[in-house]
């Protein structure tokens, strides 16, 4: 029982200070995800990467690829991003990471659901 309190605990702080963070580093975020799939770049000669509205222009600064090209997609949430290619794409999303992290929690005995 404790272990479950424990893991809502955990969980709930990161829920509440995951978002704000996240939409601090978006820029950065992005540009993570354009280095993540750079063979992408090389091969394709280019990426469109999507990031929530209003961001765009600092991704593509932070980026400083030409062959990346930063568009806004109203569906993303700030710090989540979208790489597509032809053939390929791939995504950074705040969810991905919560689930991540109450993966290890779960693994190291601490379960939300106890």
């Amino acid at each position: 029982a404790a272990a479950a309190v424990l893991a809502r605990l955990l969980l709930a702080a990161l829920d509440a200070a995951l978002p704000a963070a996240a939409a601090r580093l978006a820029p950065e975020s992005a540009a993570l995800l354009a280095e993540a799939v750079r063979p992408a770049i090389e091969e394709a000669g280019g990426i469109r990467l999507l990031v929530a509205p209003g961001l765009a222009a600092a991704a593509a600064a932070r980026i400083g690829d030409p062959r990346v090209a930063v568009e806004e997609d109203a569906a993303l949430a700030p710090g989540d991003a979208r790489a597509l290619w032809r053939g390929g794409g791939a995504v950074a999303a705040l969810a991905g990471r919560r689930r991540i992290v109450a993966e290890v929690l779960s693994a190291l005995g601490l379960d939300e659901e106890g």
